[in-house]
């Protein structure tokens, strides 16, 4: 849908491991977790059936994200300080 309504570009809400996918073009990385338990850790496996709390913080920054145009280059960013990425076209 991202390649054909968004010009590339798209959010993606991973609802399994409540994490929103960047997307640009073929490429494509992790933003931090929406939802996170009340010790502020993201979800894991073995903590399935604890209570999840919306980080308000993380709902934000990806708001502004999209609202300043800065997706694309968030994805950009990402992958170039980070060791570990997903392969291109992924997703």
């Amino acid at each position: 849908h991202a390649a054909q309504c968004g010009g590339g570009l798209g959010l993606q809400l991973l609802v399994q491991h409540a994490q929103v996918l960047l997307v640009r073009g073929g490429r494509a990385t992790l933003f931090p977790p929406l939802y996170s338990d009340s010790f502020g850790e993201k979800l894991r496996a073995h903590h399935r059936g604890r209570p999840l709390f919306l980080n308000k913080q993380v709902l934000r920054s990806i708001s502004l994200l999209w609202e300043d145009h800065q997706v694309g280059n968030e994805v950009v960013q990402s992958r170039l300080s980070s060791d570990r990425v997903i392969r291109d076209n992924h997703y």
